[in-house]
């Protein structure tokens, strides 16, 4: 099974927004990228995209995997 190629977003953020973005994302369990994603296909009302590719379900683990051990960590 060939992956699909990766495209990249740069883009310039108030700093605010930026940091909301980031909080609002580590609440959900998700990556940040998991998390503009989200709410990108929820604006656009795109059902067509169908589930999370395997490596967008990857990176949500990862980073649920890290919040808890940044959790363990803290208690």
């Amino acid at each position: 099974m060939k992956a699909e190629p990766r495209k990249q977003l740069s883009m310039v953020l108030p700093p605010m927004l930026l940091n909301a973005i980031k909080q609002r994302s580590r609440e959900l369990s998700l990556t940040v990228t998991a998390y503009i994603i989200q709410l990108v296909r929820q604006d656009l009302n795109w059902s067509g995209m169908g589930d999370p590719s395997t490596q967008e379900r990857l990176d949500q683990i990862e980073q649920r995997l890290r919040s808890l051990e940044h959790h363990d960590r803290d208690l």
